[in-house]
């Protein structure tokens, strides 16, 4: 019996995804901003169970991201396979700008960057299609509108001036351009009107990659907009693929909002999606509205065994993941910096997928000195996460629960009896974070909890979505002993 397709088809904070096929397998790369590892590159063979095969950018060398702010960083990739080769092209917001990496497996190893000699301000959602007579072009965004050149991969030189070839259809904004050939037309699909409740998908035809480009009659092919009480909101900014078996379909990106008090808001972040795609009269249709179907997540768990961190593991910034993974442990030794810091020193995080959950890890931190504190983080942006962590306040250790909102920060501190060991949980429901310990998990109590509603997009902004992590700082000083965590897990909270 097939397995039921599940919608969002990776979910939590996986935006802007870009999709190519080789032979009978399918790869999908989105955007990751100022987390490192950098653009995952995710393989199915039947586009229901996704496996995460590595990341595009995976050595400190490659790039830094020391200096990259919240929501800069990695936007926008395109992945394509040619000759051979698989190739991802993106932008460092912030940084150098646009850039190709390439590897002959998608788990790597990959490039060097390969940056683009750009005219100007090389902007971002940069593109790459190989056509038929070996000609490769670099399709953009500039401003508010696209312009394309042709391009040699291997140097990044661009082998023609840059010529503008499209500007909005439907809206005021047009990005995230893909040209395509399908049989005598080179189509330009584009995602317009921001990643909002305008959001949406177009797309025009021309009988050359450089135009005129004729819109669809039926722009927008893919949207939302008109829905305003839908689960699933802000679609767009999309990939068509043929499959194998001739059909098509593509993946975009929607967000899942859930309401508080006749508001919704989401914080999962920008998810991947896919529907359905068949051509009439020679324009592509897409299936909508799109619903979110299927399954929840499978559990995760990891017990650290190995000699170094599982591929879902993420830092902010900072390309170090060696912190040692040894004993059965994950050590986070808690420097200076704290999670609202540019550069926190000790964070480890994966994407949280899905809203009923419990966030659980066991550690093992005595804290010597008042401000030395280890546990669990939720984490939105510098300026909007929650921690639920160990720490010491004059001669006894406490737990304590810290929300930071923008300016807001409120701490409330509980007493603890226990010894060095602890299970620590956060649980989520679809209104409210509830903060759980004990010395042993089948003891677990609730302390306290936080609005849901507080660790949103809606409320921090930006372009990333809720990381669920462990978390070690001294708050301005070295921790005097690392924080051992022995086990993390996310898994479904039963409501």
């Amino acid at each position: 019996m097939t397995e039921p397709m599940r919608n969002p088809v990776l979910p939590g904070f996986h935006p802007d995804p870009s999709i190519c096929r080789a032979g009978g397998d399918y790869y999908v790369c989105t955007s990751t901003f100022e987390y490192f590892p950098g653009l995952p590159i995710y393989k199915s063979r039947d586009l229901r169970t996704w496996t995460l095969e590595g990341h595009a950018l995976h050595r400190p060398e490659q790039m830094d991201f020391s200096k990259t702010r919240c929501s800069e960083g990695i936007f926008a990739p395109t992945l394509r396979y040619h000759g051979g080769i698989f190739y991802v092209i993106s932008t460092q917001v912030g940084g150098r700008g646009n850039f190709i990496v390439s590897a002959k497996h998608p788990a790597g190893p990959w490039s060097d960057p390969v940056w683009i000699t750009d005219e100007g301000e090389p902007w971002f959602d940069p593109s790459l299609f190989f056509d038929g007579d070996g000609r490769v072009y670099y399709t953009r965004r500039h401003g508010f509108c696209i312009v394309q050149a042709e391009i040699d991969v291997r140097s990044g030189r661009l082998l023609t001036p840059l010529r503008e070839i499209a500007r909005p259809w439907c809206t005021d904004d047009i990005e995230g351009p893909h040209l395509y050939r399908v049989g005598g037309w080179y189509y330009l699909l584009t995602a317009e009107g921001g990643t909002g409740w305008g959001h949406c998908l177009t797309v025009a035809r021309s009988v050359s990659p450089w135009g005129p480009f004729e819109p669809c009659p039926q722009n927008p092919i893919l949207t939302h907009r008109h829905l305003p009480n839908h689960p699933v909101r802000y679609t767009g900014h999309g990939d068509w693929f043929e499959e194998e078996d001739g059909k098509w379909g593509i993946v975009f990106l929607g967000t899942r909002h859930h309401g508080f008090g006749g508001q919704a808001f989401h914080h999962l972040g920008r998810e991947t999606f896919y529907a359905p795609m068949h051509w009439k009269e020679g324009w592509p249709v897409i299936s909508q509205p799109v619903e979110e179907s299927g399954p929840a997540p499978e559990p995760f768990e990891d017990r650290f065994e190995g000699d170094c961190l599982g591929p879902r593991w993420v830092a902010r910034r900072r390309p170090d993941l060696s912190q040692a993974v040894v004993s059965g442990g994950l050590r986070l030794s808690g420097g200076a910096s704290t999670l609202s810091d540019a550069e926190p020193e000790a964070f480890r995080g994966i994407r949280l997928d899905r809203y009923a959950f419990t966030w659980t890890a066991d550690m093992r931190f005595a804290p010597k000195r008042d401000g030395e504190e280890a546990g669990l983080a939720l984490v939105m942006a510098d300026d909007c996460h929650l921690e639920w962590v160990v720490t010491r306040r004059g001669d006894s250790p406490v737990l304590l629960l810290r929300r930071r909102v923008l300016d807001l920060c409120v701490e409330e501190v509980f007493d603890w009896t226990g010894g060095g060991t602890v299970c620590l949980r956060i649980s989520g429901n679809a209104r409210v974070f509830t903060m759980l310990a004990a010395e042993a998990e089948p003891d677990l109590r609730s302390f306290a909890t936080a609005e849901r509603r507080l660790f949103c997009t809606e409320v921090a902004t930006g372009w990333t979505g809720l990381m669920a992590g462990v978390y070690a700082s001294g708050n301005g000083q070295p921790c005097s002993e690392a924080a051992v965590f022995s086990r993390a897990s996310l898994s479904n909270l039963n409501i």
